[in-house]
């Protein structure tokens, strides 16, 4: 690598983490000039994470947890932020933690939503070489979602495609593409007024 790649590198590294601050920083201005407006919730839920593109070479399926808020800014609106971690079992003695914070917007017509989604994933590949020692490789990357799903009656069923990667991989070695399934239950924390 040059001194050049390596400059631009750490350019795109530090524009990235301003980047993510200046949308936390606007979501939580929002959050607070809406406080009055709408009903705060949460959503813990189940996933199940199915690989696509280059990532199905090294892993089979993924399984995790998740908690979403959501904060309701008109009648069919809500901001969401969604935590989640999943474990992806691979191929070839490898492992994947995958842990993305994502902030979203939803919207819902009748019980039907859409929701699309951005943020940053700190993602973890663990190797078991045999008859040695193992080695864990960090990748945090920029991550967004596009969800559709359905919730009635405290139950959220939703299907999301997630891609989690560094944008500067030509060969897609470090890209966590997946369709992620999931069933939440919602409870409000407080009630419009």
């Amino acid at each position: 690598m040059t001194v050049c790649e390596m400059i631009m590198q750490k350019l795109n590294c530090m524009l990235m983490k301003k980047n993510i601050a200046f949308i936390v920083i606007t979501l939580m201005a929002t959050l607070t000039t809406h406080a009055q407006k709408g009903a705060i919730q949460l959503s813990p839920a189940i996933e199940l994470g199915l690989p696509v593109g280059r990532f199905v070479d090294n892993a089979k399926f993924g399984v995790g947890l998740s908690i979403k808020g959501l904060y309701g800014i008109s009648d069919n609106g809500n901001i969401t932020l969604t935590v989640g971690s999943s474990i992806y079992t691979e191929r070839q003695r490898l492992s994947s933690v995958l842990t993305p914070f994502l902030a979203g917007y939803r919207h819902s017509l009748n019980g039907f939503y859409i929701e699309p989604q951005l943020g940053y994933s700190f993602n973890t590949v663990h190797r078991i070489w045999v008859g040695g020692p193992s080695h864990s490789e960090h990748i945090n990357s920029v991550a967004w979602a596009f969800g559709v799903g359905y919730a009635s009656n405290h139950i959220d069923l939703g299907v999301r495609f997630q891609h989690l990667g560094t944008e500067n991989d030509p060969f897609e070695e470090h890209w966590f593409n997946a369709i992620v399934l999931k069933i939440g239950y919602t409870f409000r924390l407080n009630h419009r007024k």
